[in-house]
């Protein structure tokens, strides 16, 4: 039992070195990924996450306090930055910027 709880332990440390360094290397990359596709348009920007994701931002909702019905809160261009950099390695990025 004790070999067991070792190898599971071991596992668990393996997997959360595994995150830190996913998670460093996310916030190394940040800023260059943002230079990189602030200089797009929202046009540009939306055909990368519709070619490279298959979907868009997700729509959000605000209720209309006069008339009680939900009202659709366009995407801005922040909305579609934030999708890719959350879904792309920085050297993706480049290539969807070098493809636009």
């Amino acid at each position: 039992m004790n070999k067991k709880n070792n190898e599971s332990h071991s596992e668990i440390l393996k997997i959360r070195k595994e995150i830190e360094n996913e998670d460093k290397i996310f916030y190394d990359e940040l800023p260059q990924k943002y230079a990189l596709l602030e200089r797009l348009s929202v046009e540009q920007l939306k055909k990368i996450c519709q070619s490279h994701f298959g979907r868009l931002p997700p729509i959000e909702y605000f209720k209309d306090k006069k008339t009680g019905k939900d009202v659709e809160i366009p995407n801005m261009k922040e909305d579609y930055i934030h999708l890719i950099i959350e879904e792309s390695r920085l050297s993706d990025i480049k290539k969807y910027v070098s493809s636009t």
